[in-house]
């Protein structure tokens, strides 16, 4: 069964149809968490709470737009409430991005960003570097972490961000662009 037949079902009320449409996007709706929401019990609250938001709000989707985008934009909005409730008040921490191990490519995507092109041109290696990279990706402002996470980790276009996030493109570029800045200064102090 494709995406839509999945969404046409589900608004139906079929919750079989919602629970396949659950499985194709938790992996990826988790590992956006995980990245913002360190901590994996409060991931897991975020996570069931976003379903839950999607199932009561899928009768509102229409569907000529990205269910996709529609999908990461209340992730992103409960990461960001999340954040406000909770995250700021206790600051908890988790090992960085345990969830991330099976995606290499991130990583080589977010160290091409600094410059370093070939392993071997690491000055540390891999867990060290990456554990080096999410300290710096904490330092950014929530949603520059949200659009950095978006965009190196989970590959979406820019235009795919503007759409989740309701902004200009250049504006996602601008942040992109600060927060990769950022983490840069924040590499180069760490690396030095």
């Amino acid at each position: 069964m494709d995406e839509q037949e999945l969404i046409r079902r589900a608004q139906a009320g079929d919750q079989q149809a919602f629970e396949g449409l659950m499985r194709l996007y938790q992996r990826r709706v988790m590992g956006l968490i995980r990245s913002f929401v360190r901590n994996a019990d409060d991931a897991q609250d975020v996570f069931q709470d976003v379903f839950l938001r999607v199932w009561l709000g899928l009768a509102r989707f229409r569907l000529e737009s990205s269910f996709y985008t529609w999908l990461y934009r209340i992730t992103v909005n409960r990461c960001l409430t999340w954040h406000d409730q909770r995250g700021r008040r206790e600051n908890l921490h988790a090992t960085p991005l345990e969830s991330m191990d099976d995606d290499e490519d991130w990583l080589e995507r977010t160290i091409h960003l600094q410059g370093v092109r070939e392993e071997s041109d690491w000055p540390l290696g891999k867990a060290e570097l990456l554990r080096k990279i999410w300290h710096a990706v904490e330092t950014l402002n929530p949603k520059q972490r949200l659009i950095f996470c978006l965009r190196y980790q989970h590959g979406l276009q820019v235009k795919e961000i503007s759409e989740v996030f309701d902004m200009p493109d250049g504006t996602v570029k601008i942040l992109a662009f600060r927060a990769i800045r950022q983490i840069r200064a924040k590499l180069k102090d760490q690396l030095e």
